[in-house]
């Protein structure tokens, strides 16, 4: 729903149990944002720096974790699920309508989609990976996760970008029913996609070594990377931590594509 928290009232109210939402709008955070990394913007320019590398670095991952503790409260319209409706109902989360995810998607999607060639598609993800709430309707993720599995596909040999759309994709099987068949669906699709990079991920060596040197050797193709300015949205705290939330989001979807499980839905309801 609009919020996954609600904040108590001195207002006791029978209607909403003395609680009100916390509603916040994502344009407030990306003016914000936009402010303090003016670069995102191609119709901008950055100015001289008036301050310290590391005073800059500070901010920027300052404002990235205030973004990311607020996307939970990002507005998506209708009620959140369980909140009383009186005479004894509830809402449920068919009222969700996925305002704030479908501003976002209809506004990125055309450089995720058609703009690969090029540094935009990767600043789309960024913002996807940065705004994009994770508690949408079951209608909108089966609308646009075969979408999503296309635009993944549309580059290959990138970390950067693999990891994101893990990301977006393990936050979402949270919100599939198991029965449902978008879910068997993206499942397969995901299984293979997921099977298939595993060779590159992990450094697989394909075909043998042979003593004939009449037959030359392919070179390793050439792969593509963030640019370092992007890569400050993305970073963890190391390499080898970067590595292990890597393999991390590997498995849980490795884990979800195997199908449905006896797995309680308290524990797939926890936050990444």
């Amino acid at each position: 729903g609009a919020s996954n928290a609600a904040i108590p009232s001195d207002d006791d109210d029978d209607n909403d149990n003395g609680r009100r939402r916390l509603v916040l709008s994502h344009r407030a955070l990306l003016r914000m944002l936009l402010r303090t990394a003016p670069y995102l913007d191609e119709r901008r320019w950055d100015v001289p720096p008036r301050e310290s590398d590391k005073l800059k670095r500070t901010e920027l991952k300052r404002t990235v974790l205030l973004i990311k503790s607020c996307r939970s409260f990002f507005d998506q319209g209708g009620l959140p699920s369980g909140t009383s409706l009186g005479d004894d109902t509830t809402s449920t989360q068919s009222s969700i309508d996925d305002a704030t995810a479908r501003q976002l998607w209809n506004a990125l999607s055309a450089d995720l989609r058609y703009h690969t060639h090029s540094n935009s598609c990767f600043r789309a993800l960024i913002m996807m990976y940065l705004f994009h709430p994770s508690n949408c309707s079951e209608s909108y993720y089966g609308e646009v996760l075969p979408i999503w599995m296309e635009c993944w596909r549309g580059v290959d040999r990138c970390p950067e970008w693999d990891y994101l759309w893990m990301v977006l994709f393990s936050r979402a099987r949270k919100h599939l029913s198991p029965t449902a068949p978008a879910s068997s669906a993206i499942r397969s699709s995901l299984r293979k996609h997921l099977l298939t990079s595993c060779g590159y991920w992990l450094q697989i060596p394909v075909g043998g070594v042979s003593a004939d040197k009449s037959f030359p050797r392919a070179g390793q193709p050439a792969k593509r990377s963030f640019p370092h300015r992007l890569k400050a949205f993305v970073g963890c705290g190391g390499r080898y931590e970067e590595g292990m939330d890597f393999v991390a989001r590997l498995c849980k979807l490795l884990i979800f594509c195997a199908g449905p499980s006896t797995t309680s839905t308290a524990t797939l309801k926890e936050d990444d």
